[in-house]
Order: structure tokens, then sequence, then C-alpha cells
């Protein structure tokens, strides 16, 4: 193990100023979905500049999916539903992120997800009852 990378990810975590919570970037950005990490999160390289591109994790903003790490049968049933579905929307296309602002978790921002052919990807997972409206609060329980 790389213990100097470990090290300096600790550091990063401990010692970085902690972003404050209200900032919101304005503005629309075209992004590549990179890969799809379950129902509502996702990573994309998002063009900030001209020539400037950056990585990072997406949470699709005012929803929640279910787990994949569940135990409960039916939400890793939903979950894994959840996850095929925004893959089938998103994986490798370009979407575009409006009203971004940074999560809960580090290096992870939160985002209004669109596509140029299905419009909002949070209305599509809630109208097929994929997704529930999520405002931060404590999670309901999918089982």
């Amino acid at each position: 193990m790389n213990y100097h990378l470990v090290f300096l990810i600790i550091f990063m975590f401990l010692f970085t100023a902690p972003a404050s919570g209200g900032e919101r970037l304005d503005g629309r950005y075209q992004t590549t979905v990179k890969d799809v990490i379950d129902g509502d999160t996702f990573s994309a390289r998002i063009k900030v500049w001209l020539g400037q591109e950056i990585e990072t994790l997406v949470r699709i903003n005012g929803i929640d999916t279910a787990e994949l790490r569940s135990t409960c049968p039916h939400e890793k049933a939903l979950a894994q539903d959840a996850k095929a579905r925004v893959t089938q929307i998103i994986a490798g296309k370009t979407v575009t992120l409006s009203n971004i602002t940074y999560g809960k978790y580090a290096g992870r921002i939160v985002a209004d997800v669109d596509t140029d052919e299905a419009g909002s990807v949070a209305n599509i997972l809630i109208n097929a009852k994929l997704a529930r409206l999520y405002h931060g609060k404590q999670r309901t329980a999918w089982c």
C-alpha cells in the first residue's frame, strides 16, 4: 500500500477549508458522463472553461434512490433498476448540469441534471417510481 498517497488524502480531507454550504454555481455546464455509480450518483467530466475540464462525482439534485448495498432484497432490486435506468438515459452521453452546489461528502457536487432528449433525469426517475423527492433530511426506508 502506498502510505504517502494515504497520508496525502487524509491531509487534504482534514486540512482543506470546508466549502460554504450556501454557495451555488449558476449557469449551465455541458458534462460528459463517465460512469454511473448508482441511481442518483455518477462520475462526470465537466467543461468549466476553454481547455479546462474537471472530473468529479455528481449527485442528482432533489431525489433519493434505493441503495445498492442494502441487505433488503426489495431495496436492492429497486437500486439495480434505478442504476440501469440512469445508465440507459445518460451513460456515455453529454448532459447539462445547473443549480450546482456542494454535496455533503467531500469532492461531490449536487446538481440538476438534464438531457436534450429526455429532460430532467430526476423527473424521469420519480415518474418511474425509482426515486423519491429528497431535500437533505433523513431518508425514508425503501423496505
